[in-house]
């Protein structure tokens, strides 16, 4: 597990769009940083930047409103939720390649879950693997949305339950920030659940990862999926 600040990394355009896109947020920010769009409230600024591309007035006053104007077949919101889910898989893409993420991405977060099925429909795998010359390398990494709305808590209660065992509520909590347990009602939750992890020998990552959802429809085996060809040789 690698502990970041990714999020803050430079928001790279990659085409006429994204690059205007780019501009109105610089204006607005200064510095653009990936969260600065892929975000609810960059979901909103991504929308408001449309709009303004398109001269077209703003009818929605938040993120939510967004997501469903889109569903009511307003055009601007539709192209941000679809420019959304492409910019999410470009940036996925490139933090795989960066770490030779090779054995799959799994993509997280309460906005990426709101919008599962426009992420699945196409956009964000075409960018994910738009790499140029590791296009095939990109294509053999295979791609999942974690739907649990718990990963966070789960997480927490494993490492609260290998660092505390045995322990009292209030002696883990001393323990921060060895354990990610923020409030006492979190650990109130998070503890038990630990324990009951421990007593039934179930992993991390089979709790964490329960049921994710592919983001791409495949006819490739498992192992292709798991395995992926080996890397081709820069020239």
């Amino acid at each position: 597990m690698l502990t970041t600040e990714g999020g803050h990394v430079a928001f790279a355009p990659s085409d006429e769009t994204e690059i205007e896109i780019w501009r109105r947020l610089t204006r607005k920010y200064g510095r653009v940083s990936v969260e600065r769009v892929l975000s609810g409230s960059g979901l909103y600024d991504l929308y408001l930047a449309l709009a303004d591309i398109a001269g077209a007035k703003p009818a929605c006053a938040d993120p939510k409103g967004v997501e469903e104007a889109a569903r009511a077949g307003d055009a601007v919101a539709g192209q941000t939720i679809d420019r959304f889910c492409r910019i999410l898989g470009a940036v996925a893409g490139d933090i795989a390649l960066g770490l030779g993420a090779r054995g799959g991405v799994y993509v997280t977060g309460g906005v990426a879950q709101h919008l599962a099925d426009h992420i699945a429909a196409g956009g964000f795998r075409e960018r994910f693997e738009a790499k140029g010359r590791f296009d095939g390398y990109m294509r053999a990494i295979p791609t999942y949305l974690i739907t649990d709305a718990y990963t966070a808590l789960i997480g927490s209660a494993q490492v609260a339950g290998r660092a505390g065992a045995g322990m009292t509520l209030e002696e883990i909590l001393t323990l921060a920030p060895v354990v990610p347990v923020l409030t006492v009602e979190e650990a109130a939750h998070a503890v038990p659940l630990a324990r009951a992890l421990a007593a039934g020998g179930l992993k991390a990552l089979e709790v964490t990862l329960r049921t994710p959802a592919p983001l791409r429809p495949s006819s490739a085996s498992p192992a292709r999926w798991r395995t992926p060809s080996p890397a081709p040789a820069p020239p």
